[in-house]
């Protein structure tokens, strides 16, 4: 497993430690935005089903024989439709983003950071998490898949936050219809995704976004997804197994505490026995249902045909290194451990601790950040050591604290946009070469 890491950020023996070097074109303008564009309802032919509404970024020239490799997200929280498509399940305008999904780093947070790194409400600030949690590096990157061949889908889920993600939820829900649906449109199946390939598919997914992922990793290898996975990227996320009450529960959560809620745990840390599934010790009550992912697993089907572990799509994973306010800090760990410890190709990314404050933006003295148009907002120091994270955006957004304090709960930061379009290129031209050779 390649593990990316900064210098004081340390996992142990287990994790290898490998410096970071270009492969890609990275020269690609930040204003860059891409001229083949299109959004577009997506309805499954089921009476119970609605439609979603569907972004797409094609790269420029003429599509690859077999169609475009395709680096599909899902967004849990949906994009609206710039030319006033009126898709059936699409949730009202006011939660929608405010920003284009191909809108450039700058756009994403224009307005919403004062000269000292206040915040403010600007013009794509409607849903602070973008901003504060990494959108900056998510809009990057898209930028640079663009212009490696890779073309871009954004997905929403039906409902903002949650999958069906659990049987009979996939059996009797929306998701499996819809996936159906979308899967059947790409590799010349429709005008709108025939360019697609569906044989070179990379699955992102943020949060709970990362878990449907998993969900659908599940659900291709028995055979009920017609797609051939490429790579599988999570963000801030891990299995499907996550946050699951008993009987789900499985593993090192399967005793875990189902009386928590959400506001025992203000973050889960590495020391933090109860709010999350790091450390060795299990608090007496038992760890949290909310923040527990279990070890030694990803999805069931490589319980019960662990010889099949060898066929796992590789996984590209990330995270904060010391804390997170809305997920396992392990989810991530976790997942790349099992997939180590069966052989399967896991890169983990993860940020060091003296960047997480400003990772959403940048600092100046880091060479990843380089190019961002906000490292300026970030200051050298937090005026209140004492205040915790959480604490700290709080009061960001209340105005009492100047200094910038980013979402500790990351879509994205500088040292991961690199290794991301290496893992992305390196395994695109793997399954071009297994493609030729057959």
């Amino acid at each position: 497993m390649r593990t990316f890491m900064r210098s004081g950020a340390s996992l142990g023996a287990l994790l290898l430690l490998v410096a970071s070097s270009s492969a890609h074109p990275s020269n690609i303008p930040w204003d860059f935005v891409p001229s083949r564009t299109a959004e577009f309802c997506v309805a499954p032919d089921t009476p119970r089903s609605h439609s979603r509404l569907v972004h797409l970024a094609l790269p420029n020239g003429d599509p690859p024989p077999g169609g475009w490799p395709v680096f599909v997200t899902f967004t849990v929280t949906p994009f609206a439709s710039f030319r006033r498509l009126n898709c059936t399940g699409a949730p009202s305008r006011s939660y929608t983003k405010s920003y284009s999904p191909w809108a450039t780093p700058r756009q994403i947070a224009a307005g919403c950071f004062g000269a000292s790194g206040r915040w403010a409400e600007g013009t794509a600030c409607s849903l602070a998490w973008d901003p504060t949690g990494g959108g900056v590096w998510q809009q990057r990157y898209k930028q640079l898949l663009l212009a490696n061949g890779v073309a871009l889908l954004i997905v929403p889920a039906m409902v903002p936050d949650d999958y069906d993600i659990t049987e009979p939820r996939w059996s009797t829900g929306l998701d499996r219809p819809f996936m159906h649906t979308l899967l059947g449109m790409m590799a010349g199946g429709s005008d709108e995704l025939g360019a697609l390939s569906n044989r070179g598919v990379f699955l992102q997914g943020w949060s709970a976004g990362g878990h449907f992922v998993s969900w659908l990793i599940e659900q291709t290898m028995r055979g009920d997804l017609n797609m051939s996975i490429a790579g599988a990227v999570f963000m801030s996320g891990g299995s499907y197994a996550c946050y699951q009450p008993p009987p789900l529960a499985i593993n090192n959560c399967a005793r875990c505490n189902t009386s928590c809620g959400w506001g025992v745990c203000p973050l889960s840390t590495m020391s933090s026995a109860r709010c999350s599934s790091c450390g060795p010790s299990i608090h007496p009550s038992g760890v949290c249902c909310e923040w527990c992912c279990p070890h030694d697993f990803t999805e069931q089907y490589f319980v019960d045909y662990p010889q099949a572990y060898p066929r796992h799509p590789p996984a590209f994973l990330m995270q904060l290194s010391t804390y997170d306010v809305n997920a396992d800090l392990c989810a991530a760990r976790n997942y790349a451990r099992t997939l180590q410890a069966n052989g399967v190709e896991a890169v983990l990314v993860l940020e060091a601790e003296e960047r997480e404050r400003c990772y959403c933006v940048g600092q100046e003295d880091d060479l990843a950040a380089a190019g961002s148009p906000f490292v300026g907002v970030c200051t050298a120091s937090i005026p209140n050591r004492s205040q915790t994270p959480e604490g700290c955006l709080g009061e960001h957004f209340e105005g009492k604290q100047e200094e910038l304090c980013c979402l500790g709960h990351s879509m994205g930061f500088a040292s991961m946009v690199d290794p991301l379009i290496r893992f992305v290129v390196e395994h695109n031209h793997a399954v071009k070469r297994s493609s030729h050779s057959k």
